[in-house]
């Protein structure tokens, strides 16, 4: 190697050997603390039980509180039994060719308790569909003709 090159290679190094740690450290301290999860945020429970459905595999339940200008839906669905697809999101309509045009109402990970908001609340013909987004099948439906007041 000439002279000028092992300059230039040493400075190199040199400014490499200053740099590099100070971006380490400074990656190391930019990681947030605590990571937002929206599909997994608590939502707390809305104090008035509207009506539910329960079968062998899952409750669930619909939740209401009446504020002075508006109403506001929640929908509590707890699993019962371990969920044995990779993936859940779940939906609601009245038939299965309806959910492609919807937003998932949320997403179920495994067995537990799960609160999420609705917009509206669930009428007779809306069925709930869990839909794997990876066979791109929906796997369960509940159907919400048999829905009543929980006490």
């Amino acid at each position: 190697m000439i002279l000028s090159l092992q300059k230039r290679h040493r400075l190199i190094w040199t400014v490499f050997a200053i740099v590099l740690p100070l971006l380490f450290v400074w990656s190391y301290l930019s990681i947030p603390t605590t990571a937002n999860n929206p599909t997994i945020e608590d939502y707390s429970l809305l104090p008035i039980v509207h009506n539910g459905i329960e079968n062998d595999d899952f409750r669930i339940i619909e939740r209401k509180i009446e504020l002075e200008f508006d109403i506001n839906y929640q929908l509590e669905f707890i699993v019962k039994k371990p969920i044995r697809q990779a993936a859940t999101l779940i939906f609601i309509g009245e038939n299965e060719a309806d959910i492609k045009d919807k937003a998932p109402i949320g997403q179920l990970f495994s067995k537990g308790n799960y609160s999420f908001p609705l917009f509206d609340p669930l009428q007779k013909n809306d069925n709930i569909y869990l839909y794997n987004p990876i066979t791109k099948k929906v796997f369960y439906t509940i159907k919400n003709n048999s829905i009543t007041p929980i006490q």
